[in-house]
């Protein structure tokens, strides 16, 4: 049993046949202790000391190869202090422990750890480089606390890399480091940027319940199989663009509260989990992802990125804030839900080119959203207690109709001669998808809006024939394209004023009265007989007949608009 050395406030280990530990005994002992460690003869213990730069460059010097290896075999340094200058660089250690022991400052660059590498519940002081450093079997970190830098960069680890409960107070950086099979940083805690960007990590890599309070790097290098962050606090922001995951990746109710980004990440069969992860930040970015899993994220952010995302297997995404979300390219061929709260103004920006097959948006504005080359637009869903598109067209009566962004650019363009982004036959295909995916659900009023605006497109296409243009600029001049009631009540009482004049004047007969009250009456009475349908008087020449005859044709035709267009109006579905 080892026997604690007699000198006062010293806690080492007393060499054999001696009272004294190794840092107190004279030159010539400690020079024979470490000859017979050197030589096989015994291990060398140098528990609870306070290690000076000598005693290392002494014990390297003796235990040197013939090649000029620095070795260093059974070795325990549990609960020693190591003063600065105690250098490991280029070593190779085996069986060496460091339990609980404080570095003033850790120099193990390109250090070879040949067996388990011990450093449980161990201080660094100052700087701790272990650049390039090599663990044959398991690293052991736990419950660790680095004060200032710790750099593992282009680091190899073994079978197994343990941090659990570790604290770094200054910048983690494992930058193109590779990792065995199992690696396990669960409960730690990074103070400042943590960087792990080309890192290559195997399977069962665990970062559950830890806290990066400073910028996490994730760019580039991979994850193995069912890579775990949940629970996890990202305070700062979070990138893992072009990171490669295997499969069963999961961030189940992880908390994201900076920019985020998973731009062109690539998860292995889509297989990955978000269930109740929350996002607390500026920018979140799915960009490029595929979920063959669904997903469901409650996020407050001021922008949400999913161009280009694929979702397989639906999911929801509650919006908590104004965010402004961006689904360019996206594809929803299952149910998905994309909400925002009620009375927020959180947004759509751009639906371009996305596959909306499943998409059910909820109290979101799309008020500046594009739509151009949108797929299944009809099937797209629209659930809002306001309506979610801006109006225009604001008169005196009144009259107003929802628009979409693509028209009112086109409008601008036209009215600035300049040359528009968007065609009339572009726009017009939207509303009528749009159109259509309303009246499929048996929403026609809802639909009306985007039949007007499908006309009028139509009616300002140059690809349509100007037969087509003129039947459909009459149609919206006599009634809105049947659904400005007012306009076809209008258009029918000047008609009547118009042909009860012209009866009047010379549609009567010449044995009619002709005082000019009397005259005008009866020309007003026949064209009102005539727009109705009813038998043309007997004081009607043969012009005052063709005149009567047109208003038994324009007439109901004008009243019937009027009447669809109220229909069109409070229709139920």
């Amino acid at each position: 049993m080892a026997t604690e050395c007699g000198e006062p406030d010293c806690h080492g280990v007393a060499l054999p046949m001696r009272n004294q530990c190794i840092g107190h005994v004279d030159e010539g002992a400690r020079s024979k202790y470490i000859e017979d460690w050197a030589t096989g003869r015994g291990d060398l213990v140098l528990d609870h000391l306070q290690v000076k730069p000598e005693l290392p460059d002494q014990i390297f010097l003796a235990a040197t190869t013939a090649r000029g290896a620095r070795e260093l075999t059974n070795c325990s340094f549990v609960s020693s202090r190591l003063a600065d200058g105690c250098r490991f660089n280029d070593a190779r250690l085996e069986s060496v422990n460091f339990l609980r022991a404080t570095f003033i400052h850790a120099d193990f660059r390109n250090a070879n750890f040949s067996s388990d590498a011990e450093f449980t519940s161990c201080k660094f002081e100052g700087r701790a480089q272990f650049m390039n450093a090599t663990f044959g079997s398991r690293a052991k970190f736990g419950v660790v606390r680095f004060a200032e830098e710790a750099d593992f960069g282009g680091a190899t680890f073994g079978d197994a890399a343990t941090f659990w409960k570790t604290q770094w107070n200054g910048d983690a950086s494992f930058g193109n480091t590779k990792f065995g099979p199992n690696a396990t940083f669960t409960f730690c805690r990074f103070g400042a940027k943590a960087t792990f960007s080309g890192a290559r990590l195997g399977e069962e890599a665990d970062f559950s319940r830890s806290t990066f309070s400073g910028p996490v790097d994730f760019t580039a290098g991979s994850f193995g199989i069912a890579v775990q962050f949940s629970n996890t606090e990202f305070q700062g922001s979070a990138r893992f663009r072009r990171r490669l995951f295997g499969r069963g990746a999961s961030f189940n109710k992880s908390r994201f509260e900076g920019d985020t980004s998973f731009e062109f990440a690539s998860f292995e069969d889509g297989d990955v989990a978000f269930t109740d992860a929350e996002v607390r930040s500026e920018l979140f970015s799915l960009d490029g992802i595929t979920f063959s899993r669904p997903v469901y994220i409650n996020v407050k952010s001021n922008s949400v990125s999913l161009r280009g995302a694929r979702f397989l297997n639906g999911g929801h995404i509650r919006l908590e804030g104004d965010a402004t979300v961006d689904l360019e390219d996206a594809s929803f061929p299952q149910p998905f839900m994309i909400s925002g709260k009620e009375g927020s103004r959180a947004s759509v920006s751009s639906v371009r080119r996305a596959d909306l097959a499943g998409l059910v948006i909820s109290e979101l504005s799309l008020t500046d959203c594009r739509f151009v080359g949108a797929h299944n637009l009809d099937k797209l869903q629209i659930q809002s207690l306001v309506r979610p598109f801006q109006f225009f067209g604001v008169g005196p009566w009144g009259t107003r109709r929802m628009v979409i962004l693509e028209e009112i650019e086109w409008r601008n363009s036209r009215a600035n001669a300049a040359s528009p982004s968007v065609s009339a036959e572009q726009v017009a295909s939207i509303y009528r998808q749009l159109r259509k995916g309303r009246e499929d659900r048996k929403d026609e009023p809802g639909a009306a809006d985007f039949y007007y605006g499908e006309m009028l497109m139509r009616m300002r296409s140059t690809h349509s024939s100007r037969a087509e243009r003129m039947i459909i600029s009459v149609y919206w001049a006599a009634s809105g394209f049947g659904l400005r009631a007012s306009r076809a009540f209008a258009a029918f009482l000047a008609l009547l004023l118009v042909a009860g004049i012209a009866i009047s004047l010379w549609g009567l007969r010449g044995g009619s009265p002709r005082g000019v009250s009397s005259t005008m009456a009866t020309g007003f009475l026949a064209a009102m007989k005539g727009s109705v349908g009813w038998q043309s008087p007997d004081t009607l020449n043969v012009l005052g007949e063709y005149i009567n005859l047109g208003l038994r044709i324009a007439g109901p035709v004008l009243l019937g608009l009027g009447a669809l267009a109220i229909r069109g109006r409070i229709k139920r579905g």
